[in-house]
């Protein structure tokens, strides 16, 4: 078990970071949607800055129909729109991802004030 710990900890954080989404399409695959939250959310603890990584879990999340994964989805949107300059492409973007996981969440009336 040891020997595990020590392999472990020698992996870097970007291979880190790709195994667990790895591992969260896998429990997501496998109808593990309870497992797949709790790698989602200790990604998020680990990489509060990684824009990028909050797209790809969108993205992943998408996908999904369980009313937990979209709410985790509106989530990654709007770190991802707050990441950006209010009214540059990059934000309208990230803003219409937020618009769309609010009509998904059932959210109709909090996505027609962002549209106002």
């Amino acid at each position: 078990m040891r020997a595990f710990a020590d392999l472990y900890d020698a992996i870097d954080s970007t291979t880190s970071t790709n195994l667990k989404v790895t591992a969260m399409r896998a429990y997501f695959a496998t109808a593990q949607p309870t497992k797949a939250v709790a790698v989602y959310q200790r990604l998020f603890q680990d990489n509060p800055r990684d824009i990028a990584l909050a797209s790809q879990i969108g993205q992943l999340l998408t996908t999904r129909e369980e009313l937990g994964s979209r709410t985790l989805e509106l989530a990654c949107w709007q770190r991802v729109e707050k990441s950006f300059k209010q009214g540059t492409p990059d934000w309208l973007g990230a803003r219409a991802k937020v618009i769309a996981a609010y009509c998904r969440c059932g959210h109709k009336d909090q996505a027609r004030k962002l549209l106002a």
